[in-house]
């Protein structure tokens, strides 16, 4: 049994969308398109929020095809599973140019306009905003070495979404000690891979039969488990890669928003490397039985539904750690990701998205210096934290 009490909170959050309606099928397209489509005239740069925290941030992409995780969809072969990973990390103070933020862009918009696929709001009209996009990171830079290595996040993208609308949050978090790695789904999100082009939600895994959607989240646990061991094998000793010594093996949590959520309940129930977990704005699929070993936290926009709420609750009441879900007003399902940032007529909630992109990340950070610590986890988070309207919260302690 667990006992529960009501929290109003101050802090607002940000949360990593997806959008299951979107079925977008294999496509494999070069970079020859000429030109980026825009809803709008070019307005000059858009500048994601300059970090808060003491380190300037690193990023590089990691990129592969896995045999060992041959992939079938409809029955036909396509070769090893796809990954690619935005790895974000604590660097050197540097002076550089900034990486493109969508560096595959006109692939990206070759396919979109080619194969004519559906995306979240038409993203499509909005790409060449995202050629205007400026981050901090610097691309491939030394990284600042740490004793004790880094903390380790591992963020499962949502459905139909690019791993690059999460750069503010990724960047935030790594700004203040921790390694992030952006895990992009094939078949699920929506990115562009090395070796297949852009590769979008399919048809195949339809959410409406049983089967098929047991099938989606065993890849979405099985991706962000072939990532983390692919990690750790870099932050070894003598691995001659830039992550080599750089991260703590003790401490290691997992982010998922919507669908990607499903890889946050599926680790904190089967994998003990896992010392916490935040679901953004998402379920995580809420299986029959499973048991979640860690502390975990919702983040979530105002739920209408009623079975959604009681399928939650049943969630966090049968965990083993103490876990929190919050709900906060004002936000849309993109208030959590750059796409608020970025066309926020189109994206964001009543609330600013800059202020939801600050009070989210604060209190994200403020769960994982929680759980990644021994004294830490013994505490309730929320008592921590000053209260401020427009967003409840509440903490399930179990017995």
């Amino acid at each position: 049994m667990l006992s529960q009490g009501p929290l109003l909170l101050v802090l607002l959050f940000l949360v990593i969308g997806s959008v299951s309606s979107v079925y977008t099928t294999f496509a494999s397209v070069g970079t020859t398109s000429t030109s980026l489509r825009s809803s709008r005239p070019a307005a000059g740069p858009i500048r994601l929020p300059v970090t808060s925290g003491a380190y300037p941030t690193g990023v590089t992409t990691l990129s592969w095809s896995d045999a060992d995780r041959p992939e079938t969809i409809d029955g036909a072969a396509t070769g090893g599973r796809q990954f690619a990973v935005s790895l974000f990390y604590p660097a050197h103070s540097v002076d550089c140019a900034a990486r493109p933020y969508f560096p595959e862009i006109r692939t990206f918009d070759a396919a979109l306009e080619v194969t004519g696929q559906p995306a979240p709001r038409n993203v499509d009209q909005l790409v060449s905003q995202f050629s205007e996009v400026e981050m901090s990171s610097c691309a491939d830079v030394p990284p600042a070495k740490l004793e004790a290595g880094y903390p380790l996040v591992l963020l499962s993208t949502g459905g139909s979404m690019s791993r690059h609308w999460y750069t503010a949050l990724a960047e935030e978090i790594t700004s203040h000690g921790y390694i992030v790695a952006v895990v992009s789904h094939a078949y699920s999100g929506l990115d562009v891979y090395p070796k297949g082009g852009l590769i979008g939600k399919h048809s195949y895994y339809d959410e409406s039969v049983p089967e098929r959607n047991a099938q989606l989240t065993q890849r979405l646990r099985e991706d962000v488990t072939t990532v983390t061991n692919r990690l750790l094998e870099f932050g070894r000793k003598g691995s001659n890669h830039l992550l080599e010594g750089g991260i703590d093996t003790a401490r290691l949590a997992v982010i998922g928003h919507s669908r990607g959520a499903r890889a946050v309940n599926q680790l904190l129930a089967h994998d003990e490397r896992f010392k916490g977990g935040v679901r953004l704005d998402g379920l995580g699929g809420a299986d029959r039985g499973l048991v979640l070993l860690q502390p975990h936290m919702t983040l979530r926009g105002h739920w209408e539904r009623k079975d959604r709420l009681r399928a939650l609750d049943k969630l966090h009441r049968g965990t083993t750690s103490r876990s929190y879900d919050v709900a906060m007003e004002g936000v849309s399902h993109f208030s959590f990701t750059d796409l608020a940032l970025i066309a926020p007529d189109r994206f964001a909630g009543d609330l600013p998205p800059t202020e939801a992109h600050r009070r989210v990340s604060k209190l994200i950070l403020l769960f994982l210096d929680h759980q990644l610590s021994v004294q830490g986890r013994q505490m309730n988070m929320l008592d921590s934290i000053q209260l401020q309207g427009g967003v409840t919260g509440v903490a399930y302690t179990p017995h």
